[in-house]
């Protein structure tokens, strides 16, 4: 977690809705509405995102209208499979961690 939760209290109203990636969304679609219904464009804001743990949800958002506006795209699927490698990865690397973290409390 990025931002503990009496920063979040004692934050005013944008700035809790950057914390918590609500503004990315808007931007999202606020983009591809009006600038760009491009494949490439969905990927990019599709990888940017993947960069940072609190787009969780926009994440599925822009993988959703990839897989629903551009299926028959082989440029799109192969993003999707590639993002989904790049998070189970990150899901076992985490794992890895907190084991760790767990071996290292015991031993101390």
């Amino acid at each position: 977690e990025i931002v503990d939760e009496k920063q979040l209290e004692s934050a005013d109203d944008e700035v809790k809705m950057i914390l918590n990636g609500k503004l990315s969304y808007i931007v999202y679609r606020e983009s591809i509405n009006n600038i760009s219904k491009d494949v490439n464009f969905h990927i990019n804001l599709l990888e940017i995102s993947a960069l940072f743990n609190f787009t969780e949800d926009l994440q599925a958002e822009i993988a959703r209208d990839l897989y629903n506006k551009y299926s028959s795209s082989e440029l799109a699927i192969s993003a999707l499979a590639t993002l989904s490698i790049w998070k189970e990865n990150q899901i076992k690397l985490s794992q890895k961690l907190d084991d760790f973290e767990k071996e290292y409390e015991i031993i101390q």
